[in-house]
Formats: C-alpha cells, sequence, structure tokens
C-alpha cells in the first residue's frame, strides 16, 4: 500500500483520503458525513468526507470536551479557587439555550 493522500475540494466542501491506488468497486456510507470506498476484494481504498469543514470543527469540538471532562474529576474540582455556590437557585436563563450554545458552535 502507498502512503495516503488527502485532498481539499474547497468549492465542495470534501475532504477525499486516498488510502490505496487502486479502482473504487464499492461505496458504503458509515455516517451522514463518511463514505467509504471499497476495491473488488472489499479493502478500503478512500474516505471520502462532506460538509468537512463542519465535520471536522465539531468533531474536534466533541473529543476536546470529552477529554477536558475526564481531566476535571471530582477531586480536582475542590481545586480550583473559584465557588460559585451562593449563586446556586439565584440565576435565571433567558431564552433558547440550546439555540444559544449552537449559536456560539457555529462561531467557533
Amino acid at each position: 500500500m502507498s502512503k495516503a493522500k488527502m485532498k481539499y475540494f474547497e468549492k465542495e466542501d470534501i475532504i477525499h483520503l486516498t488510502i490505496a491506488d487502486e479502482l473504487e468497486a464499492n461505496k458504503v456510507e458509515i455516517s451522514s458525513n463518511i463514505t467509504a470506498e471499497l476495491n473488488e476484494a472489499g479493502e478500503l481504498v478512500g474516505i471520502e468526507i462532506t460538509n468537512a469543514s463542519s465535520f471536522l470543527r465539531d468533531s474536534i469540538l466533541e473529543f476536546t470536551q470529552e477529554k477536558i471532562m475526564k481531566l476535571v474529576t471530582s477531586s480536582e474540582k475542590s481545586q480550583f479557587k473559584y465557588d460559585f455556590s451562593d449563586l446556586a437557585g439565584k440565576l435565571n436563563w433567558q431564552g433558547d439555550a440550546v439555540a444559544m450554545q449552537r449559536n456560539l458552535r457555529d462561531e467557533w
């Protein structure tokens, strides 16, 4: 197998990863954004990622948040200098919290 090659098609927002210089015989949809390209023997020869910029951004965000959550254990929380427990029950959210989170995510 040759070295993998990656190409980004900016206009279409597609990343194509060529794993082997072989003809594609079949495709398998892995998810709504990822398609695996297979040769005649059913071996992986390429991967196509659509809506690549959003997919990569969201994947990196999710991965990073997961790692951060694992780092912050209950024993480490007590080491932080800030204590907001006196605000519990005193703050009210106004508006659509989910929409606000999506807007913040999209700005990133």
